[in-house]
């Protein structure tokens, strides 16, 4: 038998037992709720849509990326529906369930990959769907027997894996990531905005930067010799700097493209043009702005 294999079936065995009670909890959630059709990111072994589909959901969908524990999911009868793909971007279609489950993923994921994986759930979820999300919490109603237990569990698990774990809990565990992914939500729901207004348009124009530069003088670090001059000086180093990441920002935030060319008249101080679009508009931006240097010179 393969070691990888023996490895998933391990897994089960051993921590089977400790994970009952949290499988059970998660199917008597799911029964209150109005659902049919469920996706489990990160499923493993399976033994979670096991336990849905003994009790009755039968339209479940789960998702790994390690083959072992997949093969490993399929050995049942009938043979759990799992397919071996990236959790933070998957082929499965958009709202396609009623409800998307992550259960004990999280905490061992790098920040970025928590985050993708859940705004990929929230895409392949129902608007009107549901998300359930199951992962450590230390907080005032944790005993500290439950503390020193799940530690020494990813202690154990050692490197990345524990490191990824107190960095979850350090950023508020799972409140954290869901406060992050509703900051995604707006953004792409801002960008969509953008996208839309921009839609009738090859680019945008702007100023680089709303200002011409400012002496170094006025914005130089404080020296601490006059406490009120070192003040001014920091007050206005932070308006200048907020303004000259103003408008490039904006860009950046979008995810769009953008080039500055110079547009000052002889003996003037420099300044920059920005042509800009949306994502994925590259060649539009850099053919305009060869035109447009041509007449600018």
């Amino acid at each position: 038998m393969d070691n990888s294999l023996r490895i998933a079936r391990a897994y089960d065995l051993l921590l089977g037992p400790f994970l009952r009670p949290v499988r059970r909890a998660v199917v008597a959630t799911v029964r209150e709720l109005p659902v049919t059709t469920i996706v489990d990111f990160c499923c493993g072994t399976g033994d979670q849509l096991e336990h849905l589909q003994r009790a009755g959901y039968d339209q479940t969908v789960g998702v790994d990326l390690a083959p072992e524990m997949l093969l490993q999911a399929r050995r049942g009868t009938p043979p759990l529906r799992c397919s071996l793909q990236d959790a933070t971007r998957t082929d499965l279609p958009t709202a396609g369930f009623d409800l998307g489950l992550v259960s004990l993923a999280l905490h061992e994921k790098p920040r970025e990959t928590a985050v993708a994986m859940l705004a990929e759930l929230r895409r392949v979820v129902k608007p009107d769907g549901y998300l359930l999300l199951v992962d450590y919490c230390h907080d005032e109603r944790t005993s500290i027997l439950g503390r020193l237990g799940t530690t020494l569990a990813e202690f154990l698990a050692g490197g990345d894996h524990y490191r990824n774990f107190r960095a979850y809990l350090a950023a508020d565990g799972l409140d954290g990531l869901t406060r992050e992914l509703e900051l995604v939500r707006e953004r792409r729901e801002w960008i969509a905005r953008v996208e839309s207004a921009l839609g009738g348009f090859d680019a945008a124009l702007s100023p680089t930067v709303p200002l011409i530069a400012p002496p170094i003088a006025s914005v130089a670090p404080a020296d601490g010799r006059d406490p009120a001059a070192d003040a001014l000086r920091d007050a206005e180093f932070f308006r200048v700097n907020a303004l000259l990441l103003r408008n490039t920002s904006v860009v950046n935030m979008l995810d769009g493209c953008a080039i500055s060319i110079p547009c000052q008249a002889p003996g003037e101080l420099p300044a920059g043009l920005m042509i800009w679009q949306g994502t994925d508009r590259d060649d539009t931006v850099l053919n305009i702005a060869l035109q447009a240097e041509a007449v600018l010179r």
